[in-house]
């Protein structure tokens, strides 16, 4: 079968690479069976994997190591993204095509940030069972839908032979903060391993909110003033100091440099802030 396929964006490109994200752990077999899969269908594929160590059940934290990531990889990869705490249940499979990208996966809010900003995507429900294996189980849809969906179209079999168009998808409203004039109220989206507090808020609405970067954060339930040490880097502030920064992926952060804000703050994921001008 003819293993190139067009993107709006792109042309006329290969498919790249299937890339796994899931929650499943470094010591479960699961993953290893995901690509047993899709190398009976795809021998030849190549399959990288992103990360098994997302929280389990933590759709959010799938969410945002997603968006974190997806860019770098070539174009035409193939994601495949399994937080599943409901399979089973009646929430869809689906396949979504962006202009860059394929991502396969349940649809409970997994995809919020990697599609926010995607302004044309074609999304599938995939209902078709002739491309999953022989017996489903109701609970490893990640080894009986989606790996196998996934091998299938690394080898060329047509979008709309695997699923039925749909019009929408869940999203999870976490991951939109409020942003008026001169205000911006958002929350605290994940704690990095360092302890840094990763917002929901972005650089571009920083920047449309408060064009000079003259602003002030406060966290929302604590009685401490408000921060205002945006810097570029970490080593900008001094060493025990708290400070804000976008972070690598364009999202506002909060930090203490060489300390953990997280613990010494009492920060916890979820908590609101607000961001006003200086």
């Amino acid at each position: 079968r003819p293993r190139w396929f067009f993107l709006k964006s792109s042309g006329k490109i290969r498919l790249m690479a299937i890339v796994l994200l899931t929650d499943f752990g470094a010591s479960s077999p699961y993953a290893g069976i995901m690509k047993g899969v899709i190398h009976k269908i795809a021998p030849e594929e190549s399959i990288l994997d992103l990360s098994h160590s997302i929280a389990p059940y933590d759709i959010l934290d799938g969410a945002l190591c997603l968006y974190q990531s997806h860019a770098f990889f070539p174009v035409g990869s193939i994601f495949i993204a399994v937080v599943d705490p409901g399979v089973g249940t009646q929430r869809k499979p689906i396949l979504v095509r962006t202009q860059s990208y394929y991502f396969i996966a349940p649809d409970n809010g997994l995809l919020t940030l990697v599609l926010k900003e995607e302004s044309e995507i074609s999304l599938f429900h995939l209902n078709r069972p002739e491309y999953h294996l022989t017996k489903v189980s109701q609970t490893f849809h990640a080894r009986d839908i989606f790996a196998p969906v996934a091998a299938h179209l690394s080898q060329g079999v047509d979008l709309l032979s695997l699923g039925s168009p749909i019009h929408d998808y869940e999203k999870k409203e976490e991951c939109f903060p409020q942003v008026k004039t001169e205000k911006i109220m958002g929350q605290i989206l994940s704690i990095d391993p360092f302890g840094n507090a990763i917002s929901n808020i972005t650089q571009e609405q920083c920047m449309q909110a408060f064009p000079q970067q003259n602003f002030s954060l406060r966290l929302s339930g604590r009685r401490r003033p408000p921060l205002k040490l945006l810097v570029g880097h970490y080593g900008q502030a001094a060493v025990g100091e708290a400070c804000m920064l976008f972070g690598s992926s364009g999202l506002l952060e909060i930090a203490l440099h060489q300390g953990n804000l997280a613990t010494s703050w009492k920060i916890q994921r979820g908590q609101p802030i607000l961001l006003s001008p200086v």
